[in-house]
């Protein structure tokens, strides 16, 4: 029984769009794309090709990535599907039989009550092709405001990062503060019962507020290390995109939207998002989340291993 349904955001990109779907072996699980407000010509051929791909278009209802979620887990939850997986335009799934394994360990219900959900991805060139070899480390696997430079990442490649892991527990399902946004997947039911959705956030940044908002309920957002994505950015400049997305200022609104995320972040949060880089701050007021797992985040050094661990895989064992 299909578990999973795939869902695109897309803003006047479509060109990666039928790149991705050209691309992957999406094992006849449905794919949904939600158009962002792209010029009337974009519409047109990102209508074209969900046509072409037999994927369903939609416009926006809400403006911003935790709107266009909602209104992923509206759609397919009347087609009983019960899990949302969204991916970034450059990033591809690079386990055999992705989305079946996702499938199949979903179904197992074990995952029912976590946050959002990411896996294991791979950013660096070397990374990327120890991946495409069979051969993959673990290495992007999840967002931190609060430590080192701001990812859970392998040292072998940035040295920068706090995680190690060579530590135990990077193995298995592991609590982050927010995934590595590749690609990420939520819960139909716990996504409507714990997000309130914003427009602060179109994009960057929007999976972080989103993954916050469950570690306020004391809810875990989890990386999957076992289930590998590449993150691969050459796809958009070999399309006449720009390889780091925010330097593009001259386009910035055409492609992403609103900015100035990172001063929404502090007003709503009340800590900067880059609380990483001065963590001696006495102006920070994470000491109000005491009780939660942003708290608990806060205080947890990743060198010393995972917040917490999940030892739920045994299916793909």
């Amino acid at each position: 029984m299909k578990k999973i349904g795939i869902v695109f955001t897309s803003r006047n990109n479509y060109s990666l769009l039928d790149f991705w779907l050209s691309s992957v072996d999406t094992e006849g699980f449905d794919v949904l794309n939600i158009d962002e407000d792209s010029s009337l010509e974009n519409k047109e051929e990102g209508k074209q090709i969900c046509k072409k791909y037999n994927a369903a278009y939609m416009d926006r209802e809400g403006r911003g990535m935790s709107h266009n979620i909602l209104t992923a887990c509206n759609y397919y939850q009347e087609r009983n599907i019960d899990w949302v997986l969204w991916f970034s335009h450059d990033s591809f799934p690079a386990t055999d039989k992705f989305f079946s394994k996702v499938n199949q360990i979903v179904s197992t219900e074990k995952f029912d009550n976590f946050g959002v959900i990411g896996f294991n991805g791979h950013h660096h060139s070397e990374a990327i092709k120890l991946c495409e070899q069979g051969s993959p480390q673990i290495n992007h696997t999840g967002r931190t405001c609060f430590w080192g430079d701001g990812w859970y990442r392998n040292k072998k490649h940035y040295s920068g990062s706090r995680p190690d892991y060579s530590k135990d527990g990077f193995n298995v399902p592991f609590s982050v503060e927010s995934v590595c946004w590749f690609a990420a997947m939520v819960n139909v039911d716990m996504y409507k019962k714990c997000v309130i959705p914003t427009d602060d956030f179109h994009l960057f940044i929007s999976w972080d507020d989103i993954a916050f908002q469950f570690l306020s309920k004391n809810v875990y957002n989890i990386c999957i290390p076992s289930l590998d994505i590449i993150h691969n950015r050459d796809v958009k400049v070999s399309r006449g995109y720009t390889l780091k997305s925010p330097s593009d200022n001259g386009k910035r609104e055409f492609y992403y939207g609103k900015w100035g995320h990172l001063e929404r972040w502090a007003n709503k949060w009340g800590f900067p998002y880059e609380t990483f880089k001065d963590r001696k701050s006495h102006h920070h007021n994470i000491e109000k989340y005491k009780g939660t797992l942003i708290w608990d985040h806060y205080n947890h050094d990743p060198e010393n291993g995972p917040l917490k661990t999940f030892d739920i895989l045994e299916i793909l064992k």
